[in-house]
């Protein structure tokens, strides 16, 4: 009887183990990021929404940049910034606020729901000129910004 008793214990206590890992671990790595990503802190300081990559691509597809350049030319016709953000709280709106020359050029609204690694972008046609694109919060804070030059 005694040894039916240890093995139930043992039992127990392994199962008890195994699900507290599980409860830890899967979430971490469920969290990951993709090959040749810089990973985010799981915090930022106290932020609950911050930028952890911003860059500018000829195009999009599939919800990732591709040709991340610096430079465009005319002939490029459009301009895209591509924004990874970090969200812990509930689902915020953030502005990619596009400058030509120092005019605001579009303002183009975007939701950012509740994730470490949430992807939106916006495109913008372009035409010959000092560009900068600012991603800023719905209360007017700047996250991160980018400039460029169309010739």
């Amino acid at each position: 009887m005694q040894n039916r008793w240890q093995r139930f214990q043992d039992i127990s206590l392994y199962l008890t183990v195994s699900t507290i890992i599980a409860v830890i671990l899967v979430p971490c790595f469920a969290m990951g990021q993709n090959a040749g990503e810089s990973q985010s802190p799981l915090f930022k300081n106290t932020d609950t929404l911050y930028v952890s990559k911003m860059v500018l691509a000829k195009k999009v597809e599939d919800r990732n940049p591709v040709d991340v350049t610096q430079s465009f030319s005319v002939q490029d016709s459009q301009a895209w910034c591509f924004a990874k953000i970090y969200n812990s709280t509930d689902t915020a709106t953030v502005h990619f606020v596009w400058y030509h020359d120092s005019d605001k050029h579009a303002d183009v609204v975007s939701k950012v729901g509740v994730s470490p690694s949430w992807r939106t972008y916006s495109s913008v046609n372009l035409k010959p000129g000092d560009w900068r694109v600012e991603l800023v919060d719905d209360q007017g804070n700047k996250l991160d910004e980018q400039s460029f030059s169309v010739e």
